[in-house]
């Protein structure tokens, strides 16, 4: 006779706790996965999907991150999402969030010490911002440090350490030999130099690549290549020059935006000489969306506006429950940089392509898109309330999806000199 889930919930309790996944329960009980999270959810317990972090495994990713790793690269590594590492490093205090603003004596400090790579003295004054925050900002200044601190400061020994590890893709390895470089520093530096990993990929999986690479998407190479993963499969399709016929470039990207109100997508896709469901996810992620269409981006795009409360509260709380600009009673809270764009790089960083229907994503894909959407969207600024004819005429002008900061800007500034005085009531 059968046992029942209650019958063993103890001991499938018991082996949770010591670190046992919920495949790894469902192939020693004999139990389906949902069974077991649904009955598990009755007691008051989540389940996590996720496979519980070594020892060993977790000091590795600490030492990484904090030697300047960025999580999606950790997770490309260890072989891992970027919200179950960012979750962990928050469990235990070490994730910092890339929300700075950088006050004009920040600046004027980092002109003087970034160019030559004085990081004691920055790490010393900036020591809750996370590195890559600082380098983001100098790089959207224009300063760069390659010609004081990289060039200058790489050792003929530390490039001949380069030259004999790095072809064996681990970094990790890398980063113990040359304690004092980042890595960044270090992948810069193997570029620069013409270096690669492909010692991991065997000459079968490069002729698959290279035989079917620009033909087929990367979910169908992932089918092909089922020990490789999404980004992966990209990296070393860069390495090997090779270019896929479902991406597209700057031109066909620009001739979408340009066309896209007065070409149907099965016209785009023929000028263009794309399948119509491509062009029609490209045109999706691109934020242009036709009047009463379901599209499952716009799907989500709900899912996460219906699940974005606390941005929502504290948006309102900065703007004192008043339009912005008029000081009156408010309708709408508009995302100063697009909500589209930030959901665009959640879905980008784990690696999630926009599917058919809301139902085609797992609760577990579900919960990682809104905890990293959530993280990205604190890296800029909160939202600001404005009364719909002024959210109105914003939109008029700068077009619904893929708004920046630069065009609120210029919005207000035109806005207090009087130009829209005469649409406003």
């Amino acid at each position: 006779m059968r046992k029942m889930i209650k019958e063993v919930y103890p001991q499938i309790y018991e082996d949770y706790k010591n670190g046992m996944t919920i495949s790894e329960l469902s192939e020693k009980y004999g139990f389906k996965p949902n069974s077991i999270s649904v009955y598990f959810n009755k007691q008051g317990v989540r389940l996590s999907t996720a496979k519980k972090f070594s020892e060993q495994e977790l000091t590795n990713i600490i030492n990484d991150y904090q030697n300047g790793v960025r999580p999606f690269e950790l997770a490309k590594k260890y072989q891992r999402n970027s919200a179950t590492i960012i979750g962990k490093l928050r469990e235990i205090g070490l994730y910092k969030n890339n929300n700075y603003r950088f006050t004009d004596d920040d600046i004027d400090f980092l002109k003087i010490h970034y160019p030559i790579g004085n990081w004691e003295l920055i790490k010393k004054r900036f020591s809750n911002i996370s590195k890559q925050s600082i380098l983001t900002k100098m790089h959207k200044l224009g300063i760069s440090a390659d010609k004081y601190f990289d060039e200058k400061t790489w050792t003929e020994k530390e490039i001949e350490i380069l030259k004999e590890n790095y072809v064996y893709g681990d970094i990790g390895r890398i980063l113990e030999l040359l304690p004092n470089r980042t890595y960044s520093s270090i992948t810069t530096k193997a570029k620069r130099l013409g270096l690669f990993t492909r010692t991991f990929w065997s000459d079968k999986e490069d002729s698959i690549m290279e035989r079917f690479y620009h033909i087929k998407t990367v979910d169908e190479m992932m089918k092909l290549l089922p020990k490789r993963t999404r980004t992966s499969i990209i990296e070393h399709a860069r390495q090997l020059n090779l270019v896929s016929v479902c991406k597209y470039t700057k031109e066909e990207t620009q001739y979408i935006i340009d066309n896209w109100i007065r070409m149907s997508d099965e016209e785009m896709a023929i000028a263009l000489n794309k399948s119509y469901r491509g062009l029609k996810a490209k045109r999706i992620s691109l934020g242009l969306f036709r009047r009463k269409e379901e599209s499952s981006y716009n799907n989500l795009s709900e899912y996460v506006r219906r699940n974005n409360l606390e941005w929502k509260e504290k948006s309102m709380i900065n703007c004192k429950y008043k339009c912005i600009l008029t000081g009156n009673r408010f309708d709408d809270i508009h995302h100063i940089y697009g909500l589209n764009l930030i959901l665009n790089e959640t879905l980008d960083e784990l690696g999630i392509e926009i599917k058919s229907t809301m139902d085609d994503y797992t609760e577990e894909e579900l919960d990682n898109i809104l905890n990293i959407f959530r993280i990205k969207q604190s890296e800029y600024p909160l939202g600001v309330c404005l009364c719909k004819e002024i959210h109105m005429l914003f939109h008029n002008k700068y077009g619904y999806g893929n708004n920046t900061e630069e065009q609120w800007e210029e919005f207000v500034s035109d806005f207090k000199h009087g130009e829209y005085d005469e649409n406003v009531a």
